[in-house]
């Protein structure tokens, strides 16, 4: 279901009271919840919006003297690994742009995205990325959103189907492994199935007791 914003919220718990208010006890106190209701209607927002200004403090400061384990635990890829990605996408048309406003660097907005896709639950949302690059939400959603396109724009050339000949080799390997008919699996992803396979079906089970 669609979130009900504060300020709508606000706006029907004082029409319910001034519903149900009798004029002729309080009548000050109605007046006055007339004149908050028509404050809140011809305002967009509750609280005072804070304008946060761009800050690439975190990347200028912080991004560099992050060790190799630090680099990988955050962005979930080696230094190499980030760079190959960033030469891959940096020359997409998302990235650029004639805006008076100029993007931030797309190996900036790579990293952010990086950052959340690695992380699990709590980790992954946009509030916790904002602490950690100082970056505003909606910049953080820009970026995703962004690499996303640029990343969908390339995946035929990393995403494919092995063809027959390619099929026998990997099946060969992994029946010598106990896996027979297996042409190839995702490492550290589980896909939960509908039922349990009737063959070793007790042998489809992953830490999370699924």
């Amino acid at each position: 279901m669609p979130k009900t914003s504060d300020r709508k919220t606000l706006i029907r718990q004082i029409e319910m009271v001034a519903l149900f208010a009798d004029a002729d006890d309080d009548e000050e106190a109605l007046k006055e919840l007339v004149q908050l209701l028509n404050l809140l209607s011809g305002s967009r927002f509750v609280n005072d919006r804070v304008l946060r200004i761009r800050d690439d403090h975190f990347f200028r400061q912080k991004f560099e003297h992050l060790n190799s384990d630090e680099f990988k635990s955050t962005f979930r890829t080696s230094r190499q690994g980030f760079f190959a990605l960033v030469g891959l996408l940096e020359g997409h048309h998302v990235f650029h742009n004639r805006s008076t406003c100029s993007q931030l660097s797309p190996a900036w907005q790579i990293a952010v995205a990086l950052a959340r896709f690695g992380g699990g639950g709590n980790g992954s949302s946009v509030m916790s990325k904002q602490v950690l690059t100082g970056l505003a939400t909606g910049t953080i959603n820009k970026y995703t959103e962004r690499v996303i396109t640029a990343l969908m724009s390339v995946k035929n050339e990393w995403i494919q189907w092995p063809d027959e000949q390619r099929r026998q080799e990997i099946s060969d390997v992994l029946s010598l492994e106990g896996f027979p008919g297996c042409i190839g699996f995702v490492d550290g992803t589980t896909i939960p199935l509908a039922q349990k396979p009737a063959l070793n079906g007790e042998t489809y089970f992953d830490r999370k007791k699924r």
